[in-house]
């Protein structure tokens, strides 16, 4: 997502960007006034599929980031950092935002969680938004971007399968997913709050902080 400092932009008379011309147009005013905006520089698989490039052919026996649009989403990568002078390494995205020196930028699902719990004097001055696109022909804007994400596996050469089978309906089951949650959040904090894929426990989960006027929850769901 794209976090940005209401109070900040609003200030300096910017408008959150819908685009990434939009985010070459607002670096001036930015770095003119000692900020800069935030990409993670390892992060770079948003510019490929925004390009529609692929880093494999059909067959998986090759790359073809040496196509046309691969060549463009890493020139599009390289520019933010060579040309329009973004920070190559911050040290915390997150401290950044807090004292204002990068009022925006795109980071994950952690930034929430970080900031909700662990910058109450910042409540009500940050919001989200999605992360800049790239513009097609047509006018759509493009805004993939790619991500981690954990899986459950059964070996093909398991003496196992149904037993496994069985475990992993039990485990990412929306009343167990729910429980091992609160739990992790009851013994660690809202710190370490469980992002679960189980959309029937999530919703649950954050009714619960609703109820509760968990600031972490609000504009969830």
């Amino acid at each position: 997502m794209l976090y940005y400092r209401k109070d900040i932009l609003s200030k300096m008379g910017l408008s959150l960007p819908d685009t990434w011309d939009d985010v070459y147009d607002m670096l001036p005013t930015l770095q003119q006034n000692y900020m800069n905006f935030y990409v993670n520089p390892k992060e770079y698989m948003m510019f490929i599929y925004q390009n529609q490039a692929d880093f494999f052919n059909k067959e998986g026996s090759k790359t073809v980031l040496d196509s046309p649009e691969g060549f463009k989403a890493f020139r599009q990568w390289t520019d933010l950092f060579n040309i329009y002078a973004l920070e190559r390494e911050v040290p915390s995205f997150y401290q950044h935002f807090r004292k204002g020196v990068m009022p925006i930028g795109i980071a994950d699902y952690n930034m929430y969680i970080q900031l909700s719990a662990a910058a109450p004097e910042l409540n009500g001055r940050w919001g989200i938004a999605p992360i800049p696109g790239t513009k097609r022909p047509d006018g759509t804007v493009t805004r993939w971007a790619g991500g981690g994400q954990t899986s459950g596996v059964i070996f093909k050469a398991s003496k196992k399968q149904e037993q496994a089978w069985e475990f992993l309906k039990w485990w990412d089951s929306a009343d167990v997913q729910e429980r091992y949650g609160s739990d992790l959040e009851a013994f660690n904090g809202v710190s370490f709050r469980w992002n679960t894929s189980n959309l029937e426990a999530f919703t649950k989960a954050v009714e619960t902080r609703r109820c509760q006027r968990d600031p972490a929850a609000v504009g969830l769901v």
